[in-house]
């Protein structure tokens, strides 16, 4: 789960975005006693034509909903939710500014912090690549490295 809320996050956005339920249920349920369900925030994309739309309303019982994006068309749709860390201060931040909600982006760097401490590092490759005029010549051919770092 550390893995898929480092792949599914955003610079612009806070939280962490999922497409399936059950990765939903799952990630909510590993995290519960670190996180509990009233410090997330869910904001729901294309579910008003979800072909699971039950499975996402048990994933996201006892969390604060609000309905983001919405789809055109009729056609049923598998759904999203962007799940939000708030802020403990939200309260505060929101009587003083003109915020609506407050969330931060606190939970991904926790989970940046993990992954560092947790995940392994990745082998990188080295390639040895060769000169083609030096091969032409029939010298030795001078070696450079150059390191292809694997996408994490």
């Amino acid at each position: 789960m550390l893995e898929y809320a480092l792949k599914n996050t955003s610079v612009s956005k806070s939280g962490i975005y999922f497409n399936e339920p059950l990765k939903l249920n799952t990630f909510i349920q590993t995290f519960l006693c670190i996180v509990p369900k009233s410090s997330w925030w869910a904001i729901t994309h294309y579910h008003q034509n979800s072909r699971v739309a039950s499975e996402w309303e048990d994933a996201l019982k006892g969390i604060r909903n609000k309905h983001g994006k919405t789809s055109k068309s009729t056609r049923p749709t598998q759904g999203a939710v962007r799940l939000e860390y708030v802020s403990p201060l939200e309260t505060n931040i929101k009587n003083r500014g003109r915020y609506k909600k407050y969330s931060t982006h606190t939970l991904v760097y926790l989970f940046h912090m993990m992954g560092i401490m947790m995940l392994k590092v990745p082998q990188s490759n080295v390639l040895n690549v060769t000169n083609k005029a030096d091969k032409e010549k029939h010298t030795p051919a001078a070696r450079s490295a150059s390191i292809v770092l694997p996408y994490i």
